[in-house]
């Protein structure tokens, strides 16, 4: 399991509800296609967009 991966099961086992992210960078690449470099695997972060019509649900989500 690369790096992404791990981060993102582990938020999802916080989240008590949907949710909706937009992955972009190396995590998205490593999650999105197959025989992408390694070393996208290894970064140390998932980095997201999160709508702003969605902010004040989701600074509502204790969860997240």
């Amino acid at each position: 399991m690369n790096n992404p991966k791990k981060i993102l099961t582990t938020l999802d086992g916080f989240l008590h509800n949907e949710m909706r992210l937009i992955l972009y960078g190396r995590a998205a690449l490593v999650l999105g296609y197959t025989n992408t470099p390694l070393e996208y695997g290894a970064t140390m972060d998932v980095d997201a967009i999160l709508p702003r019509i969605e902010m004040p649900a989701i600074e509502r989500n204790d969860d997240f």
